[in-house]
């Protein structure tokens, strides 16, 4: 929790530049969205001990958190690429650093990211499909 909470503060004093990463800088988007996406506090908050019995599933939970991390926060820019699409104030998002970063337009870029959450979406199906259910419906709930 202080780490992502340390981590948000610090993406949200990058964002307020505006800049959305050098031309042929690739990994600043998701290093940015990693920054203040709280991914790994939300993934964290899934399982509280009272439902979860932490020892006997540790590696589903552990696994859980780390795979829901980009789909959660991916989920939320393809959400806020529409909502906030004309807001003065919301003008640095993960869609449109791809576009400076990737030297991609702003269709392709959005591409990029609805592909990559897709694909998420498909692989944490896929590997938790055999796993505990309890952790299986957590996910499928979320």
């Amino acid at each position: 929790l202080i780490r992502s909470t340390l981590d948000f503060f610090e993406g949200c004093w990058i964002e307020q530049y505006n800049f959305g990463g050098f031309p042929g800088s690739h990994d600043y988007p998701q290093f940015l969205r990693r920054m203040n996406g709280l991914g790994h506090c939300v993934g964290a908050s899934l399982w509280p001990k009272e439902q979860f019995d932490e020892r006997s599933l540790f590696l589903e939970i552990t696994s859980a958190i780390a795979q829901m991390e980009n789909w959660m926060v991916w989920v939320n820019d393809l959400m806020s690429f529409y909502k906030e699409f004309d807001d003065e104030r919301d003008q640095i998002s993960l869609v449109k650093n791809y576009v400076v970063s990737d030297e991609i337009s702003l269709h392709e870029a959005l591409e990029k990211l609805t592909q990559d959450t897709l694909h998420s979406s498909k692989q944490m199906v896929a590997v938790f499909s055999d796993k505990d259910p309890q952790v299986m419906d957590t996910i499928e709930c979320f």
